[in-house]
């Protein structure tokens, strides 16, 4: 999918997900066009950093707990 898809399922703006993405969260691939292309694991993965980062936790944490 998209990234106006993964902005509209988890109601964060697509300008931030591709922050989350420059940020190592989470990892899209490119098609031959050039578009990202999330999948379901991604849609998650932007809705618990999105949540963590709305709890107060900076991107920079959240990564270093993902690994």
């Amino acid at each position: 999918m998209k990234i106006g898809e993964v902005a509209r399922r988890t109601g964060v703006a697509p300008r931030l997900v591709r922050y989350y993405e420059q940020q190592g969260l989470p990892t899209a691939e490119r098609a031959a066009d050039g578009y990202r292309r999330y999948d379901e694991a991604d849609v998650e993965r932007v809705e618990r950093v999105a949540g963590k980062v709305r709890a107060g936790i900076p991107t920079r944490l959240v990564k270093a707990a993902a690994r």
